[in-house]
């Protein structure tokens, strides 16, 4: 063997057990999420389209995700483990995809190498890979689509790759409404191609007619049902969410909308690494325009479109049509954020000849600054600040009723000693229990049956917590779409007329005196 060929054959070991390292560093920081997490509320409902009967417009809003679940539900079961599975399943899957990609467009195994580090230990990432919901598939769809996208640039446009470039954009679109972005950057493209010789232009009408059919043919029933009492996000508000959700890693960085405050040693970090990556952004997204001016090429475009198109496209969408915007929607483009981010700092890095390994510490620091708390700043500081107003307003015995579509949650607030084997029957209850603020939640609901809780498991609930006879105070969700639990809960509850405003992060929500007689 020659000593190139020895030298290649090391280097590519090299590589190869880098790029499996990066793998089982995400696998250990995700895998201990799914025991430690339980399941809240959006989790609760997507257990619910995945094992009932009736859910139809609500299951055509994430067809594919739902579909798939039935279909793992019915094979394990729904655990909280078993149901969040999958998610993480789908996060691992996209370090492979994300790497090829990157190698796709850069060429480069240090590009990719310190792109996947960042993404493994992002930890807007890490939350949502132990998240019974469809955002990491739809980014596993978004990485496929980019690579088929520039297996279309490169001009070897054949009829294997975009027939799979339509087949992942419909999947992404029946996944999530915001699959609709990459229905509108590759309709340019499949026009292009069937105005070549070698493809029938019918041909291409059809597959874009099919386009259209899918697209504005899944009616999503969810945002014209709920436009009528979301608020109205401000735009500037949304664009330093995004940029800081994606700097910093957590789900609502910083929102003055959910009524609460970050202390400012956190909020400082914040905008810190979101200033500091969000340089190195811009850094990049400047190389990239100029070398794809400089090589007359759309292919360095890919990312930087991707990065900015869906964005820029739901803050328009979410300002003029449906007025809300979550950034848990954009994992998806985190990938692009952080392959451009990557861009910027390696070239500032060859300018001032920095090593890598002192470039890779600082951009993992700034990427998971809570690294320590797994998933940095989420939900549960939101639950905390909701925490506070319910034991301010109602004390520590209080019972949180939050009815959803065909099922019903409760979040018992009293120690954190109530356990699932304490709820009498057969009643199978998913809970999570926060060391933060001592949260139980359970969600009566029998996924066996697929049926509701009834009066009687509710007065059985009652008794096993020795509330009969006590004041409560619940909060009613009473708007919701398609919600028919409301009535049946006011016949079964002697509700006090006076109601009390307090803030929940879905409007129509107020807090309601009772008494504990079923």
């Amino acid at each position: 063997m020659s000593l190139h060929g020895s030298i290649t054959r090391n280097a590519n070991l090299g590589v190869f057990f880098g790029y499996t390292a990066i793998l089982v560093l995400a696998l250990a920081i995700r895998l201990p999420l799914l025991r430690e997490m339980g399941v809240w509320y959006d989790e609760v409902f997507s257990l619910v389209m995945s094992t009932m009967d009736g859910g139809e417009e609500y299951f055509r809003l994430q067809a594919v995700y739902h579909l798939f679940m039935r279909g793992w539900v019915a094979l394990f079961g729904y655990s909280p483990i078993a149901l969040k599975t999958p998610s993480l399943l789908f996060a691992l899957l996209s370090f492979p995809c994300f790497i090829a990609l990157t190698l796709q467009l850069t060429g480069s195994h240090r590009h990719a190498g310190v792109a996947a580090l960042l993404l493994a230990l992002a930890s807007f990432h890490i939350y949502h890979s132990q998240e019974a919901r469809p955002y990491t598939l739809l980014m596993l769809l978004f990485i496929l689509s980019a690579s088929l996208t520039a297996v279309l640039l490169k001009r070897r446009e054949t009829p294997v790759a975009l027939t799979a470039l339509v087949l992942v954009d419909l999947l992404a679109l029946f996944t999530h409404p915001y699959g609709l972005f990459l229905f509108g950057l590759h309709v340019p493209l499949l026009v292009r191609a069937g105005l070549r010789p070698k493809w029938p232009f019918g041909l291409m009408i059809l597959i874009v007619g099919l386009y259209f059919l899918m697209a504005f043919g899944t009616e999503p029933i969810e945002l014209q049902a709920q436009a009528r009492y979301l608020r109205r996000p401000q735009l500037l508000g949304d664009v330093y969410n995004l940029w800081a959700t994606l700097s910093y890693g957590g789900d609502r960085p910083y929102n003055s909308g959910l009524g609460f405050e970050l202390d400012e040693p956190l909020l400082l970090r914040c905008r810190i690494s979101a200033g500091i990556l969000g340089t190195m952004f811009l850094l990049g997204l400047g190389l990239t325009l100029l070398e794809a001016r400089r090589s007359r090429s759309l292919l360095p475009l890919i990312a930087p479109l991707w990065c900015i198109v869906p964005p820029l496209g739901a803050l328009v969408f979410s300002t003029l049509v449906f007025p809300v915007f979550l950034p848990r929607y954009f994992l998806v483009v985190l990938p692009p954020f952080l392959l451009l981010t990557v861009t910027g700092t390696l070239f500032l890095a060859d300018r001032l000849r920095l090593p890598l390994p002192l470039i890779v510490l600082v951009l993992a620091g700034l990427a998971s600054p809570a690294l320590s708390a797994v998933f940095g700043l989420t939900t549960v500081q939101a639950w905390q600040a909701i925490d506070t107003k319910l034991r301010q307003q109602a004390g520590d015995r209080a019972l949180l009723f939050s009815p959803g579509v065909q099922f019903l949650n409760l979040i018992y607030y009293r120690d954190a000693r109530f356990l699932v084997e304490d709820f009498p029957g057969d009643l199978e209850a998913y809970f999570v229990m926060l060391s933060t603020h001592q949260e139980t939640m359970l969600s009566l609901y029998r996924p066996a049956e697929r049926s509701l809780c009834s009066a009687k498991d509710l007065e059985a609930f009652s008794t096993s917590c020795e509330l009969r006879g006590e004041t409560l105070w619940l909060v009613l969700q009473k708007e919701w779409p398609g919600n028919d639990t409301w009535a049946a809960l006011m016949q079964n509850l002697a509700c006090d007329p006076e109601e009390k405003e307090i803030f929940f992060p879905d409007p129509g929500v107020t807090l309601v005196r009772c008494q504990a007689d079923f």
